[in-house]
């Protein structure tokens, strides 16, 4: 009996002199863009080509959207993708850089539904660039999104019904947004990333990829946006910009102030459209000092 308590009280002696992880210890070696599978990431480079990329992500050099069904595309009158403001004061300059420094652009978009502003981007892009041009050739715009619905497709009940008559699952969103970029004159340029932005965010961090736009559409909640924000900032080019929508809604807006505050970015806004009963603001990101 004496030495059971004796090696209790050795035991515990032992736990207590044994070292407690330090917080700060741990958050060094763990933040956000911190992945547990894949490796140590690449250095990050501007001019992806979009073979490299594809290969990066998929282990091939081609689309996945051409291996969809093609159909008539759906949502096109879905009223709120980006607009010809947004694409001309914010797009248009990065696409001027590219041609400058002669080299592929990468745009990511966060927050795809029916690919409407994917399209519109990668159609600007086209459209800019001549038909032999590499920059044409190789440019890419990649489509981040689950396609499995958001807070407000969940509480609708109509989407409800859809989803409970097909078992619990989503179909209908990716076939539609594949169906529509199959449709675009720029299809080849618009590359769907079925994952999570957290996650994508961390994959395309891990392959090196470094955008010179990214458009922040995603879940529209504070916390979402905010680390939507945090995250894919490490994925900007030097010069690379974040741009989004919906800054009138008052969550967007609260989390676009806070991470400007918080990296010292200037705000830009711009009108976009009127919109049942809605102004919609759209915004942008840039830096004080310039670039």
């Amino acid at each position: 009996m004496f030495f059971a308590s004796t090696s209790i009280i050795a035991l515990r002696v032992n736990l207590e002199d044994r070292k407690q992880p330090n917080s700060e210890d741990v958050c060094s070696r763990h933040n956000e863009m911190t992945a547990w599978a894949g490796g140590t990431p690449m250095s990050g480079r501007t001019g992806f080509y979009r073979s490299e990329l594809l290969t990066a992500l998929y282990g091939v050099p081609s689309n996945p959207v051409k291996n969809v069904q093609s159909g008539p595309g759906c949502g096109k009158d879905f009223p709120w993708s980006i607009t010809q403001q947004q694409l001309v004061q914010w797009v248009d300059p990065m696409i001027e850089r590219a041609i400058v420094e002669e080299r592929p652009m990468v745009v990511i978009e966060i927050g795809v539904l029916y690919g409407g502003t994917s399209i519109s981007i990668a159609e600007r892009i086209h459209s800019h660039l001549t038909q032999d041009s590499l920059l044409r050739e190789n440019s890419t715009v990649i489509s981040v999104d689950t396609w499995l619905g958001d807070m407000a497709m969940w509480n609708n009940r109509d989407f409800q019904k859809q989803v409970h008559a097909q078992g619990g699952a989503v179909y209908d969103e990716y076939n539609c947004y594949a169906q529509n970029v199959q449709l675009s004159v720029a299809q080849d340029m618009i590359v769907p990333l079925r994952l999570p932005s957290s996650i994508a965010a961390r994959l395309l961090y891990q392959k090196g990829v470094l955008a010179d736009l990214i458009y922040v559409d995603g879940s529209h909640d504070f916390e979402d946006v905010l680390g939507d924000l945090n995250r894919f900032k490490y994925l900007l080019t030097s010069c690379g910009q974040l741009f989004g929508d919906d800054f009138h809604l008052d969550s967007v807006k609260s989390a676009v102030v806070v991470f400007a505050n918080q990296n010292n970015l200037r705000i830009e806004k711009i009108a976009m459209r009127s919109h049942s009963g809605a102004d919609q603001v759209g915004w942008a990101l840039r830096s004080s000092q310039g670039c």
